[in-house]
């Protein structure tokens, strides 16, 4: 489990990531988010996520792996990428992460990566809690596509994702960061399995085929983990119910 504390306009905010502790009457934040909880609490959402069981061997692995997916990732290795992994991002790498990360979400018409989430980032690289990686060209100018993720050692799951696609690039470069994309996963796969990470959250599904279907092909199994926030306090709920509204209107 991994556990980060902050304050939102003077109150306390606890955020646990893959909690498995039924007990925390003594936690005195105001409010208590969770993200893929193992347990299931009043309060917290269920939904299903993609978790790949990183004790199998390499070939297990790779041969769990959607054809179409091993036949990008093999002529990836062929080209000249560089996969790059850092544990402690600068201010300056997660600024350009989050201008990366927000066309990104723009072309997708997703949430974009504000100031909130990049102080997010931060706690977990203090908590040695986060893996910020990308893949890019061979001199490391251009970079083809990000993956974050968030780890307790035990579980690694995807925090972001985002591709540099444009709808002016050619087919052929689309392919290229397609390939680019599928290559860091599974480099990825393979350092956390290094590591001794045990298993690898694709980071959950959503109600959009494309993604379920992208998510799933590369191997593992349907679990079903919870997140939300509780609130111990009067003005946590307040706070709560003002973050909702804004959902709602997509504002956040």
């Amino acid at each position: 489990m991994i556990e980060i504390h902050r304050k939102v306009l003077f109150v306390k905010v606890c955020n646990r990531f893959f909690d498995r502790c039924m007990d925390f009457v003594k936690e005195r934040r105001s409010i208590m988010g969770f993200s893929h909880s193992l347990e299931q609490r009043d309060g917290l959402q269920p939904f299903q996520t993609v978790h790949i069981d990183l004790e199998k061997t390499e070939v297990e692995l790779f041969s769990g792996i959607e054809k179409e997916n091993r036949r990008q990732i093999r002529k990836a290795e062929k080209q000249n990428m560089q996969f790059v992994v850092l544990e402690q991002p600068s201010d300056a790498e997660l600024k350009k992460f989050q201008l990366f990360y927000n066309r990104f979400a723009k072309q997708k018409r997703t949430n974009r990566c504000r100031s909130f989430h990049v102080h997010t980032m931060k706690k977990l690289a203090q908590k040695n809690a986060l893996a910020f990686t990308y893949m890019s060209d061979e001199a490391n100018k251009n970079i083809h596509c990000y993956r974050i993720y968030v780890t307790d050692g035990d579980i690694a799951m995807t925090l972001y994702s985002a591709s540099n696609h444009n709808v002016n690039t050619s087919s052929e470069a689309k392919r290229h960061v397609s390939e680019a994309n599928r290559y860091l996963i599974w480099k990825n796969m393979m350092r956390f399995k290094k590591k001794g990470v045990r298993t690898l959250d694709m980071g959950g599904l959503t109600d959009k085929p494309s993604i379920q279907k992208f998510k799933t092909g590369f191997g593992g199994e349907f679990v079903t983990v919870y997140s939300g926030y509780i609130a111990n306090s009067f003005v946590g709920k307040l706070i709560i119910f003002v973050r909702k509204q804004f959902q709602t209107k997509g504002q956040l």
